[in-house]
Parts: structure tokens; sequence; C-alpha cells
């Protein structure tokens, strides 16, 4: 379906052999590096926008390929059809990421070139879905601002602010979750330890549902990307992990887990003071929460 000419190299995300992987591994080595956010990516892609960056490319690209397939024509098509709901894009669409690296194909193609001539001739940049990522060896990176804000602009899109940031050697190099700071992109500690603790839980007769057992097997697989061994073996961990008959529960929010009944052996409390004796025959249950961070919480 990805026509050869139809997404720009630049696009790490959703295609062939491109993950956030392939993206970080780009900038991997660079002193600064500058992470922007496209504020509300897919609903601010409408079909009316799409339809004008469609006429603008179909003669360009049929005259410039006019030799190989052409299969340009066909951008009218995704126009006419319910990929865009009520006017725009929709979120969590399968859809929406791939009409997306079509209408963002020429920003991805020039906005290197540009900012090589305006700002410092090594500039990387890559993006994946709606995070774009500049590196460089210099600090000017982070003039690429004005001009990638008046480039998204002409594409009715434009930056979210909030989620702009600029990181240097000294601190945390973090790009689509994975950190680049030591010249080969790993997966942090911090993350790491955060499986860890879940899956050593679920070991220990933490009992999860099914929904959240394939989220935790999501996070495993973001781990697989740098640290393969690692993740093989919290799967294998996973495997006689039993699962909740309440597996029809989709994990959204916080989802309460109980942990089975256990009870205790009644015995006497000695005390320091003039307290009697305390003690009896006792049910504990604890419940935990995992949120959607995947944090694991004790709920009093």
């Amino acid at each position: 379906m990805q026509k050869k000419h139809w997404i720009s190299r630049k696009a790490h995300g959703f295609r062939k052999r491109h993950n956030c992987l392939t993206n970080a591994q780009v900038h991997a080595g660079k002193k600064y590096i500058l992470n922007i956010d496209v504020k509300n990516f897919f609903p601010s892609i409408t079909s009316i926008a799409y339809r004008n960056y469609a006429t603008r490319e179909r003669n360009l690209m049929e005259t410039k390929y006019k030799d190989e397939d052409r299969g340009f024509p066909n951008l009218f098509f995704y126009a006419a059809t319910p990929v865009f709901h009520s006017g725009s894009l929709p979120q969590g669409a399968p859809t929406s990421p791939f009409i997306s690296n079509i209408y963002m194909r020429r920003f991805d193609t020039q906005i290197e070139k540009l900012l090589r001539q305006y700002i410092s001739d090594d500039i990387l940049y890559t993006r994946y879905v709606d995070d774009l990522t500049f590196s460089s060896n210099s600090r000017a990176v982070e003039r690429v601002i004005p001009i990638v804000r008046g480039k998204l602009k002409s594409l009715r899109l434009e930056i979210n602010d909030d989620k702009t940031k600029f990181m240097s050697p000294s601190q945390r190099q973090e790009i689509t979750g994975i950190n680049v700071n030591s010249g080969r992109p790993t997966i942090g500690k911090a993350y790491r330890r955060k499986v860890r603790a879940i899956v050593h839980r679920a070991e220990q007769g933490w009992v999860i549902t099914s929904a959240q057992k394939e989220r935790l097997l999501g996070m495993i697989s973001h781990i697989a990307l740098c640290h393969p061994s690692e993740a093989a073996k919290y799967r294998d961990a996973l495997l006689p992990v039993s699962i909740s008959p309440n597996s029809a529960r989709m994990f959204s929010g916080v989802n309460r887990v109980k942990l089975p009944v256990k009870k205790t052996r009644s015995k006497k409390k000695q005390s320091n003071s003039n307290a009697g004796v305390t003690g009896a025959n006792r049910t504990v249950k604890r419940k935990i929460a995992i949120d959607k961070k995947g944090e694991v919480h004790d709920i009093d």
C-alpha cells in the first residue's frame, strides 16, 4: 500500500522496518537534540486540507516519476473515503498514520535541506507520527523553531509549545521513549525497573486481567527494541502467570487488582508497655492498582 514515492524516508512511524528505535538511532551521538510535538496532529489534518495538498502534488509527482508506477491519482481516493471522520483524521484509526505520512511527505523531504542551508549544515531530522526530532552538534539547532513553525502553518498545523523540549549533553536525551546519551539507543533504567517490579509481583501471585497482561507485554516489547535478552526473560516469567476471570474489563484509568486471600496464624503479640495480649485469626486482603504509565500502587 505504501508506494515508493508517497512517503518520505524521514518518516519512521508506521512504516515497514521502521519504528521508534530507527527514529532514535539517527540522532545518537549528536550533542544537542530538539523535540517538537505537533498539536492535535490527526484532527488538524482535514479532508479539505488533504485535497488541496493532493491537487498540488499530483501534477508535480506524476511529471517527475512519469516513467514509473503512477499511483498518485489515487491520492484523491482517500479524500473521498470514510478515513476522514467528521472532516478530519480520527485519532486511533489504523488508516490515520498512513494518510498523515502522505500529507507530511513534502514537509519531511524539504525541512532538513532548508535548515542545513540557513541554520547549520549538520542538522538531522526525523519524524515519528507527530513527534519531530532535530539534532546537531551546534546549539544553533534551537533556532529552527520559527522556520518549522512557518512550514507547519502552511499545512494548517501548529507546534505544541508545552511539549517542545531542547536537550543538551548534560541532560537526559530521550527520543520517542529511547535514551541516546551514551551514543547508542537504550531504554531508561527507571522504565526497566518498573517493568521488572510488575513482572515480579505477577510471579508472586498478584492477579492481573488479560488486558493488563497485554499492556505489560507491550511495555516488554518496547524494552526488547534495545535489550532483547532482558525482554525475553520477562516474557518467559509471564507464561505461567494466571489471568483474572474478569478478562473482559478494559485497561482504562486505574484498574484495581485484588490479591488472593491469605490467612495468617493466630499469635500473641508481646507489648512493651502495660498493654494486654493481642492477636486473632484474621484475613489479609491487599489491593494494588496499575495506572496507564505502568506504575504500581497499593490501595488502602
